[in-house]
């Protein structure tokens, strides 16, 4: 079974089902500490606004409904079961177990490099745009970190010119340098700011 298949989330899951009959509230805590593309900066950014209850219950669902289609996904591929077992009251209460072909697959993936959860390529502009060149070399063993890094690039409405030299008017979010710093990518990108004279200024 490749890798690439399961993320960070899969392996959470099958950790906490290893441990025991596991219910969906129980994977989907383990879902939660796992990211699910929501960023941690994102209830900030909602705080005061009008519709902050409808957006986060917007987000709740949406988590719930990701947490769903994952563990539909293992049970479909053999790694997770259904149990049932009859509650005080006489309905029957819904569980999941790992199989054995999950516990194989969750034993090759704690073998694998760890890759930690990348941050939403999305940031909120921070003051004034600026004629900026970013350019970057990110080896082929962290190609993942290269794609997150183009997805931002984009984002911030930067244009490719040359291979992995992007150009234009944007400002540089300081959460995305402190996320590059995270990463271990400070070393391979660079930053530049086009001044008035035309000379290049580092940005970071």
């Amino acid at each position: 079974m490749a890798r690439a298949r399961y993320s960070d989330r899969t392996l959470r899951l099958l950790r906490r089902a290893s441990t025991g009959e596991s219910t969906f509230s129980g994977l989907l805590s383990a879902f939660l500490s796992a990211g699910h593309g929501v960023s941690s900066r994102q209830p900030e950014r909602l705080a005061g606004q009008p519709t902050r209850r409808r957006v986060q219950s917007d987000i709740n669902a949406a988590t719930r409904d990701l947490c769903s289609d994952t563990i539909y996904r293992l049970k479909r591929d053999g790694l997770l079961a259904t149990t049932r077992r009859p509650k005080e009251d006489s309905k029957m209460s819904l569980g999941f177990r790992i199989t054995a072909l999950g516990r194989k697959l969750l034993a090759v993936l704690e073998q694998q490099p760890h890759r930690p959860s990348l941050p939403p390529p999305h940031y909120d502009p921070t003051g004034p745009d600026k004629f900026v060149v970013v350019a970057f070399d990110v080896p082929e063993k962290e190609r993942w970190k290269r794609r997150w890094l183009r997805s931002v690039l984009t984002n911030l409405n930067l244009h490719l010119v040359q291979r992995s030299v992007w150009v234009g008017k944007a400002a540089i979010p300081k959460q995305f340098v402190q996320d590059l710093a995270a990463l271990n990518l400070l070393e391979a990108v660079e930053i530049f700011e086009v001044t008035k004279t035309g000379t290049l200024r580092h940005l970071i």
